[in-house]
């Protein structure tokens, strides 16, 4: 199955639980960071992992109940390709080095598989799925912020577990579809195709990239509302 159609899946389905789960909802939240990596793949770039580079970040998560959170985050990650070890790339463009910061907010939708709340004591951990929606701003020649942004939905799994009282600890690995072909371009690509009738990639498809990492969160505003599992 394409990732295409994961991501559509998941999407669908978390939102129709999630909106279904309203009645349930109670104040809680957690305030995180994150390191990780992240890594591009396009057309320069068609093998996970290859040219991974740091990222790291902050979030707010708002738990609703034990199933289903809301989260809101910001990401900073670099973004590496390198044209010269791709077996996918057409000539003249083997010279071509991407090599770029990025700029990540976006909000997304958790379903925890297990019955899971940070103040829980006998659920302590759960893996989750998770999708969203949110925008990347990114810039081979000057600051992120002066490019459009890009629309992208992640979606992907994690793994948390509550290691003390307030404290979280958590993995994720998410992959972003964008609505671009443009993130693996290059000012001196732009150059090269006005003097030739040939492609560097494949035309119509767009570009993808990854994010995973661990994360901590430390519990504010809790307040336990079902004491069986205290």
């Amino acid at each position: 199955m394409r990732l295409q159609s994961i991501s559509k899946i998941i999407f669908i389905f978390l939102t129709i639980s999630f909106f279904s789960a309203q009645g349930q909802t109670e104040r809680r939240g957690e305030v995180g960071v994150f390191v990780g990596g992240g890594y591009l793949l396009g057309d320069f770039n068609k093998i996970p992992f290859m040219g991974t580079r740091q990222s790291f970040g902050a979030f707010y998560r708002h738990t609703f109940n034990s199933r289903y959170a809301l989260s809101g985050s910001f990401i900073y990650g670099k973004l590496y390709a390198d044209a010269n070890k791709s077996v996918f790339v057409f000539p003249p463009y083997k010279d071509v080095v991407i090599n770029y910061p990025f700029y990540e907010l976006a909000g997304q939708v958790e379903y925890n598989f297990l019955p899971y709340l940070a103040t829980y004591k006998k659920t302590k951990y759960s893996p989750y799925i998770f999708a969203g929606m949110g925008f990347t701003f990114y810039s081979k020649t000057g600051p992120a912020f002066q490019q459009i942004p890009i629309l992208v939905l992640p979606f992907g799994v994690g793994f948390k577990y509550n290691l003390y009282k307030d404290i979280c600890l958590g993995f994720q690995m998410g992959m972003r579809k964008t609505f671009s072909d443009k993130m693996d371009d290059d000012y001196n690509l732009q150059s090269i195709l006005e003097n030739t009738d040939s492609q560097y990639g494949y035309e119509g498809n767009k570009d993808w990239y990854s994010v995973f990492g661990f994360y901590l969160t430390y519990k504010i505003n809790y307040r336990a509302k079902c004491p069986a599992f205290d």
